[in-house]
């Protein structure tokens, strides 16, 4: 997968070094603009209603008051419009638990081929498809029907067989690779699949 940009929101994020490698355009979610300054890196853009980003920062700032919508998703719909998409989302943890649970809810809506990055794991959305995965033996997996999906895999310790996965309900976590490429098959609904490192194959 090619990405075209970082999000920042403005939980946990990851080293400077993180973005110098990737070498993507940078856009801050209102206040992650705080936490990228303490990193040394200037955002492309700042958006949001601004209500936590500090005055004195000298950034390209888009503001947009809507307060029926979070920052985060007024970030998206801008990524969207100008082609930045697929994004990598970062610190989309390390806040409040209600902060946490909207950025997953927000990802899993709107986030169909972008990837999530909340140090040490990595996530995608998976629909129904078959994907193979290619990432080092043993590495821990989770599978989670958000809010439902069932699914086959191949290369698990555990592998599922059809099984319907369910937000709140029975989910496939903390699974081990057996292979160094597994097979998941999404026959139906959604899955959010998280892991410790992995590359995607078309």
């Amino acid at each position: 997968m090619t990405y075209k940009s970082i999000l920042c929101l403005s939980g946990e994020l990851p080293q400077k070094e993180f973005f110098a490698k990737m070498q993507l355009p940078v856009i801050a979610a209102d206040g992650a603009a705080n936490k990228l300054h303490t990193l040394g890196i200037a955002p492309h853009i700042v958006i949001g209603d601004l209500d936590s980003i500090d005055p004195c920062l000298e950034v390209n700032l888009l503001h947009i008051q809507d307060q029926s919508r979070c920052d985060y998703e007024k970030s998206m719909e801008y990524l969207e419009k100008e082609g930045l998409l697929p994004t990598i989302i970062l610190g989309s943890s390390g806040g409040d638990l209600d902060h946490i649970l909207n950025n997953i809810s927000i990802f899993m809506l709107n986030s169909q081929g972008n990837l999530l990055y909340a140090p040490p794991l990595y996530g995608t959305i998976l629909s129904p498809t078959q994907t193979l995965l290619a990432l080092p033996i043993h590495t821990k997996v989770s599978i989670l029907g958000l809010p439902q999906a069932r699914v086959v895999t191949q290369g698990l310790e555990w592998d599922l067989t059809g099984q319907k996965l369910y937000f709140p309900g029975f989910n496939a976590c903390l699974n081990r690779s057996k292979d160094d490429r597994i097979l998941v098959q999404v026959l139906e609904g959604k899955a959010l699949f998280l892991a410790h490192a992995f590359f995607l194959k078309k």
